[in-house]
């Protein structure tokens, strides 16, 4: 999985039913509109995630992560924002059980690809929060 493709999973993790349009604005700088929408339809092919139009807004389309990837992602981040300091290592070491508990049992190779990227995001979190 690249990088790209992470930050586009991860964004409309962390804001369920974003729309295009918020979603380029918050990777601006970092994606172009055309590269965007080349990424969702990519991410949709292995059921990553759904596109759905909005009811107020004929026009507008609306992102979400699958259901399954959803719970999966917020089962390994349960805990996350809210340790403790002093026990970063403990989050770390619940955070990779966690994930080894997790990873066989999903079979869709690039829901397992994004879910490891966001295990290691989360760690790389914690150890920054040190500093």
């Amino acid at each position: 999985m690249k990088d790209e493709e992470f930050e586009v999973l991860y964004t409309i993790l962390i804001s369920p039913g974003i729309s295009v349009n918020q979603l380029y604005n918050k990777l601006r700088g970092r994606i172009s509109k055309v590269k965007l929408i080349r990424l969702l339809r990519e991410l949709r092919k292995p059921g990553l995630i759904r596109a759905m139009k909005d009811p107020k807004h004929k026009q507008k389309i609306l992102l979400f992560l699958k259901d399954d990837v959803q719970d999966t992602a917020r089962e390994i981040l349960i805990k996350t924002y809210t340790i403790a300091r002093n026990n970063i290592v403990g989050e770390i070491e619940r955070l990779t059980r966690t994930y080894i508990e997790i990873a066989p049992k999903i079979k869709n190779p690039a829901m397992l690809e994004f879910l490891k990227k966001l295990l290691l995001k989360e760690i790389d979190k914690l150890l920054s929060s040190i500093l």
